[in-house]
């Protein structure tokens, strides 16, 4: 019988040979997870159901709760699992698989599924890497696979959630600290360095200043942030471009899902590249999702004795 309180994860993976292999590293990551006794399960996307029965055999369906197929509306009824509350049909968390030249994650079903999960802060787990990395945490071992020291970290945020994202480093400085290197776009690096940047209107300055105050404070007047170019300036490139090079494990993005920017093609070049075969970089996409996963982190490396 199924937990109640369960995690319910929808899934979506494209069909294609990307799709298959990654399929088969999801479902180890997912058995995995359940061998501690962690109780999630899955809620596919019909044909997604489809792919996993011809990668893993026979399916245990118990584990498996399928939503209609693509034409039948099952992607249609999957965001809407994020934003009801029924918890017959509530989904908490989302997987989407895609490989990163396939046009299924250009459909528009799937970009209001990303944009629901910000707006509902349910988790969105946009590669293999990322839920494993997530449901080892909800499993408690994250520490034992991840240890800052060994990572480099990029903050990026939209402007309207720029005071979001310090109030996150100031929260988790501690954390952050241990990295390898952090890295952030524009803005936002200067406010984490604890710098006001004159580009910001004297509005912007009046609600930012004690958090930055503060930060100075808390990084003792260093650049404990290495700036790259502004994201519409090529930002979001120069990280993308990173993850590749492996000089970066993990993108924390505080994406602002309620205006439209002129450099979209950009931030959707970022998320493309962590579905590229091979590269494993870890995406989070709002605060209150990167908010549990710092919290989570912290937490086991202190039991850790880490």
């Amino acid at each position: 019988m199924v937990n109640p309180l369960a995690p319910t994860i929808g899934l979506v993976a494209s069909p294609d040979s990307t799709g298959r292999a990654t399929i088969d590293a999801l479902m180890e990551a997912f058995y995995d997870a359940r061998e501690t006794g962690w109780q999630g399960v899955l809620r596919p996307v019909g044909e997604t159901a489809t792919v996993i029965e011809a990668v893993c055999g026979k399916l245990d369906r118990s584990l498996m709760t399928p939503f209609p197929a693509v034409d039948e509306g099952g992607l249609v009824r999957l965001v809407g699992g994020l934003v009801s509350d029924d918890p017959a049909k509530r989904v908490d968390q989302v997987v989407l698989l895609t490989g990163a030249d396939d046009p299924f994650g250009l459909v528009p079903e799937v970009a209001a599924l990303k944009r629901q999960c910000v707006v509902q802060r349910r988790p969105y787990l946009p590669n293999v890497e990322t839920a494993r990395h997530w449901w080892r945490l909800e499993t408690g071992r994250g520490a034992r696979y991840w240890r800052p020291e060994d990572r480099k970290i990029a903050l990026v945020a939209h402007d309207a959630l720029k005071g979001r994202m310090l109030s996150f480093a100031e929260r988790h400085i501690d954390l952050l600290k241990r990295f390898k290197a952090r890295f952030a776009t524009g803005t936002t690096g200067a406010l984490l360095n604890g710098h006001m940047p004159s580009r910001l209107s004297a509005e912007e300055q009046a609600a930012l200043e004690v958090s930055v105050r503060r930060m100075a404070d808390l990084v003792g007047g260093n650049d404990w942030v290495k700036g790259l170019t502004s994201g519409p300036k090529g930002g979001d490139v120069e990280i993308a471009n990173m993850i590749l090079d492996k000089e970066c494990d993990i993108v924390v993005f505080f994406e602002d899902p309620f205006v439209s920017r002129e450099h979209d093609a950009d931030i959707q070049l970022l998320e493309r590249v962590v579905r590229l075969p091979g590269v494993r970089g870890v995406c989070f996409h709002d605060p209150h999702t990167a908010d549990i996963w710092a919290t989570r982190l912290s937490d086991h490396l202190i039991s850790e004795g880490k």
